[in-house]
C-alpha cells in the first residue's frame, strides 16, 4: 500500500474538491438553462450587460440587473398564458405605463386603455396606464415611441 507524503495528500484532497465543484457548477447551468438551451449565450449576455444574473423562477428564465441605475428584469417563458419576453423597467415616474400585445391573456397593468396615434401600433398592442394624459404625452414623444416600437417588433 503506497504511502502518502502530508503535501501530496493534500494537493489531492484539493483537486479532489475542486473537481466536485466543477461537476457540480455544471450541474446546476445545466438545470439553470435546461428548455431554454437555445437562449443560454444571450442570457449571459444580457445578465453581463445588465451588470445582474441569470436565475430560475418556476419555469421561467430571468435575467434581472440595472441599466443607468434602473432596475430592470427579463423574463423568458414558455407558459401558454404568458408572453414568450417580458420586460420590465423601473423608471422614476408617477404612473404605471404597460404595453402588451393586443391579444394577450396577461393581467391587466393599468386602469385605463390609452389610444395613441400610431394606428398600425394600436392595432397590434395594447397601452394601459393609472394616468392617461401623462400616458399620452410619453406616447406622443417620437423618440420614446421609436424605442417602443422597437422592443416590441
Amino acid at each position: 500500500m503506497p504511502t502518502f507524503s502530508p503535501h501530496s495528500a493534500a494537493l489531492w484532497i484539493v483537486l479532489a474538491i475542486a473537481l466536485v465543484g466543477a461537476i457540480v457548477a455544471f450541474v446546476r447551468d445545466r438545470s439553470r438553462f435546461r428548455g431554454y438551451e437555445d437562449l443560454t449565450r444571450e442570457a449571459l449576455r444580457l445578465a453581463g450587460t445588465l451588470k445582474g444574473a441569470t436565475f430560475r423562477d418556476g419555469a421561467d428564465l430571468v435575467s434581472s440587473g440595472s441599466w443607468n441605475d434602473l432596475p430592470v428584469q427579463v423574463r423568458f417563458s414558455h407558459a401558454i398564458d404568458t408572453p414568450g419576453v417580458e420586460i420590465r423597467m423601473g423608471a422614476p415616474a408617477g404612473f404605471t405605463f404597460s404595453i402588451m400585445p393586443a391579444n394577450s391573456n396577461m393581467p391587466v397593468v393599468g386602469r385605463v386603455r390609452v389610444r395613441i396615434k400610431d394606428e398600425n401600433f394600436s392595432t397590434r398592442f395594447l397601452v394601459r396606464s393609472d394616468d392617461p394624459l401623462q400616458a399620452r404625452f410619453l406616447a406622443d414623444d417620437g423618440d420614446a415611441m421609436e424605442c417602443f416600437r422597437g422592443l416590441c417588433q
